[in-house]
């Protein structure tokens, strides 16, 4: 049985190496998952070198950190209901 994050880090190298249709049959989230987690790394370095720059809420990071994984959980299930294995 395949777990939410397989393939992940292939769909991230085929991502890097520009090959995005690859990416989407290994892992959809990864499409999701690697802008966002850019744009978390760029806003947490912001928050180390300037802590009184405009901050997102902490409701709001946690919302997006719960719905990635919930993203991955939903992509999970509707593999495993479909039995499309990567």
């Amino acid at each position: 049985m395949s777990c939410p994050f397989c393939g992940l880090t292939r769909a991230l190298g085929n991502l890097y190496h520009g090959n995005a249709v690859a990416a989407w049959g290994l892992n959809p989230v990864a499409l999701v998952f690697l802008p966002l987690g850019l744009a978390l790394l760029a806003y947490r370095s912001v928050c180390v070198t300037r802590p009184r720059l405009v901050r997102i809420p902490l409701d709001w990071e946690l919302a997006l950190y719960y719905g990635v994984f919930g993203l991955f959980v939903f992509v999970w299930m509707v593999r495993l209901g479909f039995r499309c294995y990567a």
